[in-house]
């Protein structure tokens, strides 16, 4: 399976500079969907060597914007053949991967620039919430 490499910047690397005071950015889009921040000092320029915190190796394929809550981001993957949904919790000091959330899914047909794993999950504190075009249910959530 081939690994992606994911680097986090701009408005994530303002966030999590100052973890204990930096705004959640719960879904798609920022807190008011509008892609705004009231945080200050956020970069808006970076390179390979300039404003980067972290880089880490995220396995699979996916389009999923990363949401963040607290000290924690959270990113969906998916494997090349779709049998594979995955829900990412990651720790924002350092990249390293918390836990992850595993769903089986089937493959399917897509564009050649999206994936699988396109949606962006949503986090209110509580509860992450995650979306996977043909995923079967999760085995990690009650059954009705």
């Amino acid at each position: 399976m081939r690994l992606r490499r994911i680097v986090l910047f701009t408005l994530f690397a303002g966030l999590s500079a100052a973890i204990g005071s930096a705004a959640d950015w719960p879904r798609f889009r920022g807190p008011n969907g509008n892609g705004t921040s009231e945080d200050r000092n956020v970069p808006v320029t970076w390179s390979e060597k300039e404003n980067i915190l972290w880089t880490a190796a995220i396995p699979g394929h996916g389009n999923s914007s990363p949401v963040v809550w607290g000290d924690r981001l959270y990113l969906q993957s998916a494997s090349k053949d779709g049998k594979d949904r995955w829900l990412f919790c990651i720790d924002t000091a350092g990249g390293k991967i918390v836990w992850k959330a595993t769903a089986p899914g089937h493959s399917g047909k897509t564009h050649n620039k999206n994936t699988l794993a396109s949606s962006t999950p949503a986090v209110d504190g509580e509860r992450i919430y995650a979306a996977f075009w043909m995923a079967t249910r999760c085995n990690c959530l009650p059954t009705p």
